[in-house]
């Protein structure tokens, strides 16, 4: 996980006095000279440009009291950040009633630009971390809230990580040897210690998953290969299950497989939990991984991202009430013989760069525009081609699955006739749905 405490530093943040009155475009100048004074690569006024262009598109405001404007910078291949608390707050957009009180400037390179923003959007969801930042009273002190929080709290184990860690595997590693033709794997975030994780597989042919490759040396990547993940921010009671699910549609595991997973909190410091999964009960519903593995121009960040808005829809709803959507991703060819729109798109005529759903800032679009009836459709790297899209594919009577609502059977349909995934959130059930050629293959 990317630690943004130290792209960071107190002379790039700004705490606005309380009895002083800013407006937006008087804040977005002062910390485009922050960073530019930090970073010869662009000028201020050409970075203020390219930031007041990007807020012309959609509104970059987060949530009540928060906002991450942000921008390309062409050439860029760093990253920086500048914040600022407004105690008073600052008009942000059209929301008057809800002045914005922090304010993350994001700039950088186009190469890890989104997934930034989206990694930064999931750690400020934290309140009670937000709290603490806008509260800070000086530069120090809100960067050491940051780093603080990056860091993790301290555990009352702390001292005995890593034989609590070693105990945990080694029972694992019993219970795979007590289990006929049962594989290990090892969620290695959890230890955030690549030269410990290699001290503790050596030998044993143990299957390891990461969230990146920052934690091991070009050594360990070359002997043991792991399997990297773009799953992050995702509910620990279901992280293992989209472990699982993009292993298997990879063909890196078979349907058949008894799995032994030894894991435990990203970035805690040690393992904690053993757990024996056999893939079909895992996934609830058969799944064949010779029937269409992941359509081959779909990134798994694209997925994670749309599974983590569905589950977000489903559990919170939108203005109180219910909400049941359906998305759509990847094979853009396979799927667009079979669509067309109920109402005019709203996202046509938008440049991709500012429709992706892994932009943190499209987020609140995107809920808003759950509400009405048709699909979303989103290309593999997570371009929004298109919302309130009606979906004509439908699947044999053999494949039909009965019991199915209108929705799941447009999803069912829709991936029976192509290489995409759908996602379907029930607005009855509030369970989210993922189906792949023609079939349910998880419900959340």
């Amino acid at each position: 996980m990317t630690s943004f405490g130290r792209m960071l530093d107190t002379d790039r943040i700004l705490i606005i006095k309380a009895d002083r009155l800013i407006d937006k475009k008087e804040l977005l100048s002062l910390l485009c000279e922050r960073i530019s004074k930090a970073w010869d690569i662009v000028g201020s006024e050409q970075l203020l440009t390219l930031v007041h262009k990007r807020e012309e598109t959609f509104s970059t405001r987060l949530g009540p009291m928060l906002a991450v404007p942000h921008a390309v910078i062409p050439g860029g291949e760093e990253n920086r950040m500048a914040a600022a608390v407004i105690p008073n707050g600052v008009e942000w957009d059209s929301d008057t009633d809800h002045p914005v009180r922090l304010v993350f400037l994001l700039v950088g390179g186009q190469e890890d630009h989104l997934k930034l923003l989206s990694e930064l959007a999931a750690a400020l969801q934290d309140e009670t971390f937000l709290l603490r930042l806008t509260t800070a009273t000086s530069p120090k002190a809100f960067l050491s809230v940051f780093r603080r929080r990056d860091e993790g709290p301290v555990h009352p184990f702390v001292h005995r990580h890593r034989d609590l860690s070693a105990a945990i595997f080694e029972q694992a590693l019993r219970l795979r040897d007590a289990v006929d033709g049962a594989r290990i794997i090892l969620h290695a975030d959890a230890l955030g210690d690549g030269e410990y994780i290699d001290e503790l597989i050596r030998g044993k042919n143990v299957l390891v998953v990461s969230g990146g490759e920052t934690l091991f040396d070009a050594s360990f990547l070359e002997r043991y290969r792991p399997i990297i993940m773009p799953f992050r921010g995702i509910r620990r009671s279901i992280h293992v299950q989209f472990i699982l699910l993009y292993l298997l549609g990879r063909g890196v595991i078979g349907e058949d497989d008894l799995i032994v997973n030894a894991y435990g909190k990203p970035g805690s410091g040690f393992l904690d939990s053993i757990r024996l999964s056999h893939l079909k009960r895992e996934l609830n519903l058969p799944f064949s991984s010779q029937s269409g593995a992941f359509p081959t121009d779909l990134e798994l960040s694209t997925f994670a991202r749309v599974l983590q808005l569905a589950s977000q829809l489903a559990a919170e709803g939108r203005e109180g009430k219910p909400v049941g959507t359906l998305f759509v991703v990847g094979d853009q060819a396979g799927v667009y013989p079979y669509t067309r729109q109920m109402i005019v798109n709203p996202f046509h005529g938008y440049a991709d760069s500012d429709k992706n759903i892994l932009d943190p800032s499209i987020e609140e679009t995107v809920k808003e525009y759950a509400k009405i009836d048709g699909a979303f459709i989103i290309r593999g790297d997570g371009t929004i081609l298109s919302a309130g899209t009606f979906l004509s594919g439908q699947p044999t009577a053999d494949e039909m699955q009965s019991g199915l609502g209108a929705r799941h059977a447009a999803a069912q349909g829709i991936t029976a006739v192509s290489k995409a995934l759908a996602i379907a959130i029930s607005e009855s059930t509030r369970k989210v749905t993922v189906f792949q050629s023609g079939r349910r293959v998880m419900e959340l």
